[in-house]
């Protein structure tokens, strides 16, 4: 194992052409030889927490009708369609999820359904 220095990724990054960031920063580092292909997706990293605190309902539930913070779920609203999201909070009645056009959107736990569950850090 070798240490890498800023420098070093700042020249390999410069050869294949990627603006300064830490993902390409990373992409430098193990595509030294060669230009990678990269697809243009957004994405957000999310890391899972577990501090509970008081006077925060929506954090002393850990689990309710099967779903538990930062589950994958694909769920259905009338009026928006088949919805994919992480779960935000757990409320009495729904649920509130983090999608891409909205950070709290409630959604009924009946018209819901786990896609993946995560242990650590989450990439949608």
């Amino acid at each position: 194992m070798k240490r890498c220095y800023g420098w070093m990724t700042s020249y390999w990054r410069k050869q294949i052409g990627l603006d300064k960031s830490h993902v390409h920063d990373a992409i430098a580092m193990v595509c030294r030889n060669y230009t990678p292909q990269q697809c243009h997706k957004d994405y957000l990293i999310i890391p899972k927490r577990r501090k509970v605190w008081e006077d925060n309902p929506t954090k002393t539930c850990e689990e309710k009708h099967s779903f538990r913070h930062f589950d994958v779920v694909k769920a259905h609203r009338r009026n928006r369609g088949m919805i994919i999201g992480s779960v935000r909070s757990l409320k009495a009645r729904v649920m509130t999820l983090r999608t891409t056009f909205d950070d709290n959107f409630a959604v009924s736990y009946n018209k819901s359904q786990i896609l993946y569950r995560f242990n650590a850090i989450i990439y949608i």
